[in-house]
Formats: structure tokens, C-alpha cells, sequence
């Protein structure tokens, strides 16, 4: 019974003091962000890109984002051993909100929409649905096997953020194109 006690006892405060990998990236940003020179605006907004463990260590990407857009290739890694942070890399824009012109997800797929009918004239009577994560689905009448997959997203262009878009096509001649 001894053994019981004492095994539910360390579980217990195991599971007590155990962060989450959102909990861990939070305080990370918390404590370090004015030495990534990074606003509190900057880092309260980001995904969780990958995580994994490696025996004692532990890591942590964090994708950038502003209003759910992520910035392509803005990450944060951070590196863990036994909980405690001992190596980060940074890549995050700082002031991302005063470098960018906010365009609504509905202006930007209708842009996307025109450029896409302009390369390819058979993109006629499309149907533009939304999906979650600033995705969406572009289906054309015709000259496409599936639907158009698009993901609108920031990229960065010589210290510029510029919205973009990445898509996943299959026209019937059976070429993938992005």
C-alpha cells in the first residue's frame, strides 16, 4: 500500500508541474522577449509548428502569425533539456503589424481568384468556399480534375511583408502545379 501511495504521489505532482508545449512557448516568450526584441504584440500571436522529444530533450518550433495569417518561414526554436530551456533560434519579425497592409481574407481570395482566371482561361464560374486556417477551396466549372486548394499566408520581400497565397492544382492534363 506503502508503494501505491508513493507512486500515485509522484504522478500526481508529475502531472502537476508537467507544462504544455503552448504553456512552455508562452513562458519562453514571456521571459526572453524583449532580448529577441520582439513587443508583447509580436509574440501573442503564433502556432505551434512541431514539437518533439528526444530522450531528455525537448523542442519547440513557433510559427509567427497576425490575424491567423502565419508569416512564412518566421520560426522560433526553442530547445529544452529536462524542462529547461539552453538553446533558441529566432526568426520572428519584430513590429510584424506595423509592417503590413491588412487585407481581408475576402478581398485577398478574390484577388487570388482573378490572378488564377488570368493564367488559366478555363477557370470559369469558380465557387469559392472557406475552410478552417485561412485556407479555402476554388472549384472551376471545368479544366480541373479536384478543386483548387489555396492558403493565404505572409511572406516576407527585402524587409517587406506582402500577403501570398500558395496552391495545390490539378489540371486535367494531370500535371500538379503549385
Amino acid at each position: 500500500m506503502k508503494q501505491l501511495t508513493i507512486l500515485l504521489s509522484v504522478f500526481y505532482f508529475t502531472t502537476l508541474f508537467a507544462q504544455t508545449d503552448l504553456q512552455t512557448a508562452q513562458r519562453f516568450l514571456e521571459e526572453n522577449h524583449q532580448k529577441l526584441n520582439l513587443s508583447n504584440t509580436d509574440i501573442s500571436q503564433f502556432t505551434i509548428s512541431d514539437s518533439y522529444q528526444e530522450g531528455t530533450l525537448k523542442h519547440i518550433y513557433l510559427n509567427q502569425t497576425l490575424n491567423s495569417y502565419k508569416l512564412e518561414h518566421a520560426l522560433i526554436g526553442i530547445h529544452l533539456k529536462n524542462n529547461i530551456s539552453f538553446h533558441y533560434t529566432n526568426e520572428f519579425t519584430d513590429n510584424l503589424a506595423g509592417k503590413i497592409d491588412i487585407l481581408s481574407a475576402t478581398q485577398s481570395i478574390h484577388q487570388v481568384n482573378a490572378i488564377l482566371a488570368s493564367l488559366y482561361p478555363q477557370l470559369t464560374n469558380t465557387k469559392v468556399e472557406t475552410l478552417e486556417n485561412n485556407q479555402f477551396l476554388i472549384t472551376p466549372s471545368s479544366g480541373f480534375k479536384h478543386p483548387i486548394q489555396v492558403e493565404l499566408l505572409y511572406i516576407k520581400v527585402d524587409d517587406q511583408i506582402k500577403m501570398a497565397y500558395a496552391a495545390l492544382m490539378h489540371p486535367t492534363n494531370g500535371k500538379k502545379e503549385m
